[in-house]
């Protein structure tokens, strides 16, 4: 498409017929006239076939014209090609256009537009052999939106769209590069989103890096909004993360238990934060000489100051301790109050989970006759229902006494967790 401005008093727009070889008048903006009724500059042009918009080498074979730079010059720069009025801009005006170098064309079978190549690959095509190519996008206005660059699925059709279902690709943004090894393009880095899986309306978002072997996904947001890293997080010098009261800085120090020290804001001051590690509170029940009453022992009670998750309940009855009947049963409290009587306290309480599932709210036993050292175990929690707060306070508390033991130590293993 030649849009030649060069003219004295007036300019005319061709477009070039690949097939015919031979340029094409669209308007003349100084008679009016038009080759192709309906394909003026401004109002609404349908391409059919193959345009190419280009710079163009030509050479004039019309005596109607003259040409002060010679036999040929560069369509659209430098033209100084005269034409009269009255001239009908037959095709024979730049018979001989030859398009030396193209800047967009459009690819009527293919339906597809190229931008600084001939062979468009997709539905728009831009490529450049220097530094330039960039795709730009301006609004200028006085409001507060700026410009977008939507990405629409749908199903059905453009005409009769319909919804996309559970887990459908959304649209990406893709990083590739030209691979000699197997003579073509490879992807290496990845922005995508797709359509949540479970969650009515919703979406996830995945990005992708190359490590050299396969793109691999390092950050996920899931539908609800958890993001997922799989790979190591670096804090960069004088920077933190933010985890709401606490601060994680950059001079953070873990070690080899587990423990951490984090910035209290609040405060100002550096304070534990637990992340994977593992400690033990021991509760020691005294009967002084008789069976130990069934009941809550809150004269073991203890405060907890953050968060943890019982893993494992252990019972030990000392040397000596000898009885015989039926099974002893304890379980684990939790208060979040204990500003009331002993009653209303265990009344509030709840029970945690201290072994396997969700509903193992208890562990139990059979002391041997033998009077030997004796110990259980409760198995790995792996049910819901074990976490402890912060503030909240913990005390064991004796269900089943059927042996009638005198002696009872009980041993709460606890898992630092992060909430």
């Amino acid at each position: 498409m030649w849009y030649d401005t060069t003219f004295s008093s007036y300019s005319v727009l061709r477009y070039y017929n690949s097939e015919t070889s031979k340029w094409v008048l669209v308007q003349d903006y100084n008679t009016g006239a038009s080759k192709n009724i309906g394909q003026e500059m401004f109002g609404d042009n349908t391409l059919c076939g193959n345009v190419t918009f280009s710079y163009a080498t030509y050479t004039s074979s019309s005596s109607s014209g003259s040409s002060s730079g010679g036999g040929s010059s560069h369509c659209g720069a430098s033209s100084s090609e005269e034409a009269s009025s009255s001239n009908d801009y037959t095709e024979d005006v730049l018979a001989e256009a030859e398009c030396t170098n193209p800047y967009a064309i459009f690819d009527g079978e293919l339906q597809s537009l190229g931008i600084g190549n001939l062979y468009p690959e997709s539905t728009l095509h831009v490529s450049n052999d220097g530094s330039d190519a960039v795709i730009k996008i301006g609004q200028h206005y006085d409001g507060v939106s700026g410009p977008s660059l939507d990405l629409v699925h749908t199903r059905g059709t453009f005409l009769i769209p319909q919804d996309v279902q559970a887990s459908d690709d959304i649209g990406s943004v893709r990083a590739l590069v030209y691979d000699s090894s197997i003579t073509n393009e490879v992807v290496l880095g990845s922005l995508s989103w797709s359509v949540g899986p479970t969650v009515s309306g919703s979406s996830t978002l995945s990005v992708k890096t190359h490590d050299g072997t396969s793109l691999t996904e390092i950050i996920a947001i899931d539908e609800t909004g958890v993001v997922s890293f799989s790979g190591n997080i670096q804090i960069s010098s004088g920077s933190h993360i933010d985890l709401g009261t606490y601060v994680l800085p950059y001079s953070a120090t873990a070690h080899s238990d587990g423990m951490m020290f984090v910035l209290d804001e609040d405060s100002g001051e550096m304070k534990e934060w637990m992340t994977g590690a593992k400690t033990t509170i021991g509760f020691f029940i005294d009967g002084d000489g008789t069976a130990i009453s069934v009941g809550a022992k809150l004269d073991a009670l203890r405060q907890i100051d953050q968060y943890w998750g019982v893993e494992r309940v252990r019972v030990h009855t000392p040397d000596g301790v000898t009885s015989a009947g039926s099974t002893t049963t304890v379980q684990i409290m939790k208060s979040s109050d204990i500003d009331d009587t002993d009653a209303n306290i265990d009344a509030a309480a709840s029970a945690l989970t201290i072994s396997g599932g969700v509903s193992a709210d208890s562990v139990s036993f059979t002391q041997p006759k033998s009077g030997t050292v004796y110990e259980t175990r409760g198995s790995i929690v792996t049910g819901t229902g074990n976490t402890i707060a912060p503030d909240n306070f913990i005390y064991p508390k004796v269900t089943v006494n059927g042996q009638n033991i005198i002696k009872l130590h009980i041993f709460v293993e606890l898992k630092a967790l992060v909430v």
